[in-house]
């Protein structure tokens, strides 16, 4: 078709009316002029290459894109074509490009101003319900003592690996190696979910492990002695302190859970007339239930607890708050006042306690011994741990060990 003019084309395109479906008014060389039913009309150009016809949408519509301007873009292209490049695939090149650096964008903009206290709050909000209560704590208190108040309101990316060497010598200074270490991991986690979101680009928490002085192998502290035993047993009915305390230190070395599942045992979780203790999964260190039977010892404690005013939700309430469980801290203060020094016996260690006595002294099997400090044991087919596995044998150990406790506090040795 004959070149327009420009002034002509003008009229000819600024007249075109929509139809009932879209249609083409070619212009030159290629270059037409798509006319929607809606009315839009979108500049086209119509090529070959390699023998193959094709067409690309022009980055304009008419009238905003001027006749003058989509001839000179034709040219642009056409010049393209003749060089054997496929303008189809550099647009699609240009969009990628211009994706890439959008994103790298919306990167920058999540790095700036954002602080460690953020992500780590973010990161603490997403995995609580993944984690047990005790981690949770453990974890909040690590990050208010040693990470927030040195990193928290600097930008992620501006923290260095000498930042947290400062911090994690600090701490090590003041004699606590392993919490350190569970400083620095707590770090790393939170630096690889920052990672994993593209707020940075390296774990910067990850280049400084060779900057601490390695943790010390060893065992929580356990008396494994049955005398020794049985002369704890007997101090704790005899403690001075807090009604509370005290009989928690009576009741762990019976039950030998984990301090902090005794520690925030609830009243509901308990089933006086079938003799069982249910602890739920949410503070299980494995995630699944687990059941406690109840000696006889356990249950006349238990009941001698609640009968003094116990009527809150906890066992072992705070002395401050009904709603809240008694700390640990309070807890092992308790035990340090009896005289059972730190290298001595921990609370935790009343679980090595009770798993060498009753091997060695009581001559359980270990598979039961095992099942009931909630390890995952599988049974004869394989099954993964449940909470009712092996409980009649386990009935009969706890009863078992609470009467070899008595024996031991009243001096005795009574293995049967």
């Amino acid at each position: 078709m004959p070149r327009r003019s420009t002034k002509k084309a003008v009229v000819v395109f600024a007249n075109a009316k929509p139809k009932g479906r879209e249609y083409l008014i070619t212009d030159e060389d290629g270059l037409a002029l798509l006319v929607t039913p809606s009315g839009a009309k979108q500049w086209i150009l119509r090529y070959c290459l390699l023998g193959k016809a094709r067409k690309i949408h022009l980055k304009g519509s008419f009238p905003e894109m001027s006749v003058d301007l989509a001839r000179k873009e034709k040219n642009r292209i056409r010049e393209m074509i003749s060089r054997n490049e496929d303008p189809f695939l550099n647009r699609k090149a240009e969009q990628e490009q211009l994706r890439q650096r959008q994103e790298e964008a919306v990167r920058e903009k999540q790095r700036t101003n954002l602080t460690f206290k953020a992500v780590a709050d973010e990161w603490m909000e997403k995995r609580e319900a993944a984690q047990s209560k005790a981690t949770n704590r453990n974890n909040k208190e690590r990050l208010s003592r040693f990470l927030i108040p040195y990193i928290g309101s600097k930008e992620l990316h501006k923290i260095t690996a000498p930042d947290l060497v400062s911090i994690l010598n600090r701490i090590e200074d003041a004699g606590k190696n392993e919490t350190a270490h569970r400083v620095l991991n707590l770090a790393k986690q939170i630096f690889a979910y920052a990672i994993a979101q593209g707020r940075v680009d390296r774990n910067i928490a990850a280049d400084v492990r060779g900057s601490l002085q390695p943790v010390k192998s060893g065992h929580r502290a356990a008396i494994l002695d049955p005398e020794r035993l049985g002369k704890f047993i007997g101090d704790a009915e005899r403690f001075r302190g807090l009604v509370t305390t005290k009989f928690y230190l009576q009741l762990l070395p019976y039950v030998f859970t984990r301090p902090s599942e005794l520690r925030e045992a609830q009243w509901n979780e308990f089933n006086f007339d079938s003799s069982h203790w249910d602890i739920p999964k949410e503070r299980m260190k494995m995630r699944l239930p687990h059941r406690v039977p109840l000696s006889q010892q356990v249950k006349q404690l238990l009941i001698e607890l609640r009968s003094i005013g116990m009527n809150g939700p906890y066992v072992f309430p705070s002395p401050h708050d009904d709603n809240k469980p008694i700390s640990g801290k309070t807890l092992l203060d308790g035990l340090r006042q009896l005289g059972y020094a730190h290298d001595e016996q921990s609370l935790h260690g009343f679980r090595a306690t009770a798993r060498t006595l009753l091997d060695e002294k009581l001559r359980v099997e270990p598979r039961f011994i095992e099942s009931q400090l909630a390890h995952r044991v599988p049974d004869a087919l394989g099954t993964a741990y449940n909470r009712t596995l092996h409980l009649e044998e386990r009935e009969a150990m706890m009863q078992r060990w609470a009467d070899y406790l008595d024996a031991l506090k009243q001096g005795g040795t009574k293995t049967k």
